[in-house]
């Protein structure tokens, strides 16, 4: 082999892996993470924001939903007529800031004395569906907290989660297995952890490790950040 069919061989090989390492580096994308609650009334607020937000955005980052763990064990209210009134004076607040409409059968639930307006149950359904549909995990997170807060149906009972996985997809037995298996107990405390360990509060917006933005947010300022990143 002559000195200059080896330069060429050697030159292409150096072009051969340049341009991997340029492949690479163009298909590596940042994590934007949304720290949510299904019980939380101002993530309810905020799910067209981060509709919106994902819709703009999916083919420029990775999106991941945690969900946070608001209200659980003994810190989850009873329904009884003073949470309804709590209730009716923290949404009010949040519907007319939002735009978000809140049922009255929200408000008729929180007097239930039969429901507890725990957590985790959604939390559980929520980390059952990443499992069994990820890629729906953000329309179905929606979509429960609309089924509390605008048509005040319990989420602790499965058969309420079922018209929305029958629209998403969602294999309604996979789920009812799934939904509070130990297995998926524990993946869901698992979440809180990490959920509790990047941000303070519900809503949250992260940029990697960096918090882009803490409760209910301005859609406009946060996709000028993430146009200027």
């Amino acid at each position: 082999m002559n000195n200059v069919l080896k330069v060429l061989i050697i030159l292409l090989i150096i072009s051969n892996l340049k341009s991997c390492t340029q492949g690479q580096q163009n298909s590596y994308k940042m994590t934007i993470t949304y720290v949510m609650d299904p019980q939380c009334g101002w993530c309810y607020g905020n799910s067209e924001n981060i509709s919106q937000l994902k819709k703009q955005f999916e083919d420029d980052y990775e999106f991941e939903l945690l969900v946070g763990g608001m209200w659980l064990g003994q810190n989850a209210p009873k329904g009884s007529v003073s949470l309804s009134q709590y209730i009716q004076t923290h949404a009010s607040r949040m519907a007319h800031t939002t735009g978000a409409e809140v049922g009255q059968a929200y408000y008729d639930l929180a007097k239930d004395s039969s429901y507890i307006f725990s957590s985790l149950e959604p939390s559980t359904a929520i980390v059952a569906v990443k499992q069994l549909k990820a890629d729906s995990v953000f329309k179905f997170a929606r979509k429960i907290q609309e089924l509390l807060l605008l048509e005040g149906q319990r989420l602790d009972q499965v058969q309420n989660y079922y018209p929305i996985l029958d629209e998403l997809n969602i294999p309604k037995e996979e789920f009812k297995n799934l939904w509070l298996s130990k297995d998926n107990l524990e993946k869901t405390q698992q979440e809180f952890i990490r959920a509790s360990s990047r941000t303070n509060g519900f809503p949250a917006l992260l940029l990697q490790d960096k918090t882009l933005k803490s409760g209910y947010f301005d859609l406009e300022s946060v996709v000028k950040t993430l146009s200027n990143n």
